[in-house]
């Protein structure tokens, strides 16, 4: 309960620090951006292999 609450108190006194830019500094061609992604090219599936059986079962899990 301890944890949670010096959690909870940090988090509100600390949110009013995490601002991004307004949205119309977005379209400012005067402003860069730098744009983060993920790449799952090389993914290898550690696990239950019955539940991957199939081309299929594997895309739906990607999808959850």
């Amino acid at each position: 309960m301890k944890n949670t609450t010096l959690f909870l108190l940090a988090l509100i006194v600390f949110s009013n620090r995490a601002w991004a830019q307004p949205g119309r500094e977005i379209f400012d061609p005067k402003i860069n951006l730098t744009w983060l992604g993920l790449d799952f090219s090389s993914v290898k599936f550690i696990g239950d292999r019955e539940r991957l059986t199939n081309e299929s079962d594997l895309r739906k899990l990607i999808k959850a």
